[in-house]
């Protein structure tokens, strides 16, 4: 198999298997604290079960070490999740993780696009579809990366059905007071 192939699906099982892992600390600790938490731990089973359940089938014959590290991944999820104080994850934002993460993945699917069409002679579809993928994933990649660096927190808004919208905490909080008003008014 390309080795191209096998980091991409490495990185991508690693990335559900960080969501995954994610919601099921947050049930957990949900669970610990008397709040219901069955959506979340059910959520985050499937996520991390589907994603650990195809890449044992995937690694286990040939590459254990790699199946190894994806459930340490999935471990250091659920556990980290679970010590990590809410209030730096309120800090650090929803919208933060969600740029870094997702825009991560679409990135690197669009990297995998572009090597696989250049490897195959196909430069423009290439170039624009992979090119348009890792530019645009690139892009939210690298503003949840700045928002870190800088300590500004990114939130999310849904503007009309399937648009959501990341921007900063201050705006968010500026525009809801600002359609208060006008409400009032």
């Amino acid at each position: 198999m390309n080795i191209t192939l096998e980091i991409f699906l490495f990185i991508f099982f690693a990335l559900f298997l960080l969501v995954g892992g994610v919601q099921l600390g947050l049930g957990i600790k949900m669970l610990f604290a008397g709040k219901a938490s069955l959506g979340a731990i059910v959520t985050g089973g499937l996520f991390a079960g589907a994603a650990l359940l195809v890449s044992a089938f995937f690694y286990y014959p040939n590459r254990r070490f790699d199946f190894g590290l994806e459930a340490g991944i999935l471990l250091l999820a659920i556990v980290g999740t679970i010590f990590l104080p809410r209030a730096r994850i309120e800090e650090i934002g929803v919208g933060t993780l969600i740029a870094v993460g997702f825009g991560g993945l679409v990135a690197m699917m669009g990297g995998l696009i572009l090597v696989q069409a250049f490897q195959q002679s196909e430069v423009l579809f290439g170039v624009l579809l992979g090119g348009c993928w890792t530019f645009v994933g690139g892009m939210f990649f690298l503003n949840g990366i700045v928002a870190l660096l800088r300590g500004t927190a990114l939130g999310t808004r849904v503007r009309r059905a399937g648009e959501i919208e990341i921007l900063p905490e201050e705006e968010l909080t500026r525009a809801a007071r600002e359609a208060k008003k006008k409400k009032r008014a």
